[in-house]
């Protein structure tokens, strides 16, 4: 049950920012604020055209290096390598800071940690970099041909060894991932179908040459092969088309999305209707979005400030709140891998966990550390004035009622603390220490 037709408080706006979006900031929660579920939704995640809003670094859109050369030349190429891997990971992180749709960076968050790959097996940054602006550009439409392009995609063929899949030793390290973790979830395929589909993908390779991917048919596995009940001399497309026709499919992507955006369980009945809306939509993924952020247990108090922030969510919202110019992003990269999530490197095939796997002795320390220094980076409060609050919120009124707007955008729930609330910089510096400001 929705009730679309409820208009948003400044807290509504803030919860929707906070899960669809980067987090909340002072504009975007104005602007969201009065509208309705379904108006603030289709606002949010309307404008998303996939395309990165700043310049990308030439060389990494080059393709790979040739591999051979002596052992100084591979040392410099490794070196080099890692120089870029640095360039791609400011990037993305400016891009997530900078960026005008946070929804679609949310989404390509969302499938970096749902396909995921890493620059420590692909080892060209390049790679990396095409695979993210794959993700990107089908963030919000179809799951079909996201998968498609995943599956065809270099830097994940190298990182689940399909480079090494021959017919006469078949590797199954990615048909057992794109069954398991890709499309249909763990119990609900064979042993047999595993090695099967590890057949039909065959002859799926990269060009070392060119770092492309490309179909070798000399070395495809042409027998007849049964997969989940189906029975031909099926290649790799087949089995995607095969997948993509599977009810549990549909199933397995709506529930990830789910969990995505709302910590309350799953439904069975909820969970039906997300599926016949991704199938009847053509597996459009921003239509089963809309339908999860305008769903009631989205918006329901229960399920407010219940998710701990990763990393980049809380150096990223940090910084989009405030508005903090930023010198070098390539230090905020460095901060969220201290921090638990180093972005082009998950820590395995299953990608980062979250929820309070975020938070340990050390990374509780590195969090803390970074938010008491963050506050010397936010130049609202430098003359240490409650009058910097009206222009920074975009409204006026009392202090208090300023104080209280503010403390709304910036917490999802209610401080655990005492906020001492006569100092604008002590205010400030208690806020961000508080543990709510650690949950979304």
């Amino acid at each position: 049950m929705t009730r679309n037709a409820h208009t948003l408080t400044l807290a509504d706006a803030c919860h929707l920012l906070r899960r669809a979006g980067l987090g909340a900031t002072p504009k975007m929660a104005s602007t969201l604020e009065g509208k309705t579920r379904v108006q603030a939704v289709a606002l949010l995640t309307a404008t998303w055209t996939g395309k990165p809003s700043s310049a990308v670094v030439p060389a990494l859109t080059a393709a790979p290096s040739q591999r051979g050369g002596d052992r100084m030349m591979k040392k410099a190429e490794r070196q080099r390598q890692k120089q870029l891997g640095q360039k791609l990971r400011a990037w993305w992180f400016s891009e997530l800071c900078t960026t005008r749709a946070p929804f679609g960076e949310r989404m390509t968050l969302l499938w970096h940690n749902h396909f995921t790959s890493s620059l420590r097996k692909a080892r060209h940054a390049p790679l990396m970099y095409h695979q993210n602006a794959t993700l990107r550009r089908h963030a919000a439409g179809d799951f079909g041909q996201l998968l498609k392009q995943i599956a065809r995609d270099p830097a994940m063929v190298l990182y689940l060894d399909n480079q090494s899949n021959r017919k006469a030793t078949p590797n199954e390290n990615f048909a057992r991932e794109l069954l398991e973790l890709f499309t249909l979830g763990e119990g609900n395929y064979t042993e047999h179908d595993v090695k099967e589909a590890a057949r039909a993908f065959t002859g799926f390779k990269v060009d070392r040459k060119t770092g492309t991917f490309r179909v070798r048919r000399r070395l495809q596995d042409k027998g007849d092969k049964t997969i989940l009940g189906r029975t031909g001399a099926w290649t790799g497309d087949d089995v995607l088309t095969i997948l993509l026709d599977q009810p549990q499919l549909a199933r397995h992507i709506v529930a990830r999305l789910w969990r995505e955006f709302v910590t309350t369980p799953l439904s069975a009945a909820t969970q039906s209707a997300l599926t016949k809306h991704f199938e009847s939509s053509r597996r459009n993924i921003r239509a089963v979005v809309r339908m999860i952020l305008a769903h009631d247990d989205f918006w329901a108090p229960a399920n407010r400030g219940t998710a701990i922030k990763s990393p980049a969510d809380l150096i990223v919202g940090l910084v989009r709140a405030f508005g903090v110019e930023v010198s070098e992003y390539a230090t905020l990269a460095k901060t969220s891998r201290r921090l638990g999530q180093d972005l082009f490197q998950p820590p395995n095939v299953k990608g980062w966990p979250g929820g309070t796997d975020w938070i340990t002795a050390n990374t509780l320390l590195a969090r803390d550390g970074f938010l008491r220094k963050a506050v010397r980076s936010v130049p609202l409060f430098e003359a240490n004035s409650w009058d910097a609050l009206s222009p920074w919120l975009g409204v006026t009124g009392s202090n208090e009622e300023l104080i209280a707007r503010a403390e709304t955008i910036l917490l999802a729930a209610p401080p655990v603390g005492s906020i001492d609330r006569r100092n604008p910089r002590t205010w400030l510096k208690n806020l961000l220490a508080d543990p709510s400001y650690q949950v979304m």
